[in-house]
């Protein structure tokens, strides 16, 4: 068990700074904000079904950030809802995620967990002159 939540955190510890690297090349080379453009940063909350473990809630929601690793921008759009008014859609790019997990009961002795991850994202607005 301990030697798996050491592959998990080795794991993240990696992908994020991999993360961080492409965030920064990507924000280089395609986020720069022209004079029609601006820069939107959002977060926004993806959430698991409830389980009986909080264990299996946290494995959940790492499911749920594993599955943004690799999205392209117009995949990210759908899942992240973004709007689409004046949207440069390949511009959507996830800068930042984290898990949590909430404890509810809607009935007494029987608690369920719920991964709750939130995501912190940029994307590109046109901006008419009109």
């Amino acid at each position: 068990m301990k030697k798996s939540l050491l592959a998990v955190a080795t794991l993240l510890l990696v992908s994020t700074h991999t993360m961080a690297d492409s965030i920064e090349t990507m924000d280089k080379a395609h986020m720069n904000t022209g004079a029609n453009y601006s820069l939107i940063t959002k977060t926004t909350t993806l959430v698991s079904e409830p389980t009986t473990s909080r264990n299996a809630a946290y494995q959940q929601g790492y499911e749920v950030m594993g599955n943004l690793h690799g999205k392209s921008s117009q995949e990210l759009v759908t899942i992240l809802k973004t709007s689409l008014i004046n949207l440069d859609v390949k511009s959507v790019m996830v800068v930042d995620k984290e898990v949590t997990v909430k404890e509810f009961s809607k009935q007494p002795n029987v608690i369920k967990y719920q991964a709750l991850v939130d995501v912190k994202y940029h994307y590109r607005i046109y901006e008419s002159d009109n």
